[in-house]
């Protein structure tokens, strides 16, 4: 027993001394200005109150070769890991860029301070799935295979994306600021409270519109029903917020919150 526990006790200093991966952070102090994130595949990223941006490594296997210890991974664009989180950061003014140095796809949970406005790019076929969690912050999305979830985001939102569905869910409306969700062979699915007030356009060259809100008097109670032009302007609960949907190719969905 002496023998097991000594050797128990030995495993735990030894790993005290181990580097742990998960939990890997980045951390620049920023309370105001544009972060860009440019080609990371998979992103959460959400509020909150220090005057840091925070990016945590949250992929549990995520290593360096044995072979590359002691050195940094670069990419074909000349950009080297920075951070060690296997992302390249430049600060310039009041603007901070993010790339990502990896072939692989990682996820990254990022912390963002209030009044830092947030633009994301992404233009390769690995995209993952980016999620945009309780945000006053501006949003403005530009991607080609990402799939887009924002959840109870306050401030303007401006999302394009070719083949990645959008999806969002709100417990208040943004007041006076403009919400605009754009997929071309995607859905788009959002939920908003009974009570939200809003001016809403609605397009699908070749999908269908859904709702169970009295927009235009297209509506029944209980039901989603199908809305059957093009292209449809409308109000909701008298008009507020301007909520513009557009998806070319698929279904758009226009649903109250349960």
């Amino acid at each position: 027993m002496k023998i097991i526990s000594h050797f128990f006790m030995l495993a735990l200093c030894l790993g005290s001394f181990l580097p742990t991966v998960q939990g890997q952070e980045y951390k620049v102090s920023m309370s105001s200005g544009k972060l860009l994130f440019d080609g990371v595949s998979k992103v959460t990223i959400e509020a909150h109150s220090g005057n840091e941006v925070i990016i945590l490594h949250e992929d549990a296997d995520y290593k360096l070769p044995e072979r590359a210890k002691g050195l940094r991974a670069i990419s074909a664009s000349g950009k080297v890991d920075n951070t060690n989180i296997g992302l390249h950061a430049h600060k310039e003014g009041d603007k901070l860029s993010i790339s990502s140095i990896s072939k692989k796809s990682k996820r990254y949970l990022v912390k963002v301070p209030p009044g830092v406005s947030i633009e994301y790019k992404h233009s390769s076929n690995n995209g993952g799935k980016i999620n945009f969690h309780s945000l006053p912050n501006e949003i403005e999305v530009s991607a080609n295979y990402n799939s887009i979830y924002l959840e109870n985001v306050s401030g303007p939102v401006a999302v394009s994306t070719v083949y990645g569905k959008i999806e969002a869910i709100y417990d208040r409306l943004p007041k006076d600021q403009p919400i605009k969700l754009y997929s071309v062979y995607q859905l788009i699915d959002i939920s908003l409270p009974a009570t939200a007030k809003a001016n809403v356009k609605l397009q699908s060259t070749y999908g269908e519109m859904y709702t169970d809100f009295d927009l235009k008097q297209e509506s029944s109670e209980g039901d989603l029903h199908k809305l059957s032009s093009s292209k449809i302007t409308g109000t909701i609960n008298g008009g507020g917020t301007f909520l513009d949907l557009s998806s070319t190719y698929q279904n758009i969905y226009l649903r109250k919150k349960k």
